[in-house]
């Protein structure tokens, strides 16, 4: 019974990885027409299915008013502790959209 279910579950991760890989495709075909894609993808460490899901994730980047705006959606920007004399070390906020964050953080990991 186990080695039945164990091929069972393989097989749908299987399916889930090559349904993943459809709807990526399709994200980038719908994607092409869009100013931000090729911005995007002309950065180093930007693929395409990076840069689908980094516009699948903010939207219209348009609405935000400025790069502060835009940090804080994302998580990153930074917050400051200080209380009298004492400082303590910077450290992003993380209260935003932890998907996009981690998309982020593995596009600079793969920058040299």
């Amino acid at each position: 019974m186990r080695c039945e279910q164990a091929r069972d579950y393989a097989k749908r991760i299987a399916d889930l990885r090559e349904k993943k890989e459809e709807l990526v495709k399709q994200m980038v075909e719908l994607s092409q027409g869009r100013t931000e894609y090729h911005v995007l993808i002309s950065f180093p460490g930007i693929g395409e299915a990076t840069a689908v899901r980094i516009i699948g994730e903010l939207g219209d980047i348009g609405r935000f008013k400025s790069h502060k705006q835009l940090n804080t959606y994302v998580g990153i920007d930074v917050m400051r502790y200080q209380l009298g004399n004492t400082y303590y070390k910077d450290k992003i906020n993380k209260r935003g959209n932890n998907k996009l964050r981690k998309i982020l953080f593995y596009m600079i990991q793969t920058i040299d």
